[in-house]
């Protein structure tokens, strides 16, 4: 019984090392992926920001 006992308990604890395991991977790749979309966002905001320049020059070579 005892070594029914050890047994199960060395296989509960081996799974709960890969459950860690896994977890720890996925805190990794979510905090890599909320980087990645805020610098996406960064990009946008910039790329808005020469969309808008550009329509008031537009604008501005209309109106001569």
């Amino acid at each position: 019984l005892c070594n029914a006992l050890n047994k199960v308990s060395v296989e509960v604890e081996a799974r709960l090392f890969e459950r860690n395991d896994r977890i720890i991977f996925l805190e990794a790749e979510l905090e890599k992926k909320e980087e990645e979309l805020e610098d996406n966002s960064k990009d946008l905001k910039q790329q808005e920001l020469i969309s808008a320049q550009l329509k008031h020059e537009i604008r501005e070579e209309k109106a001569r």
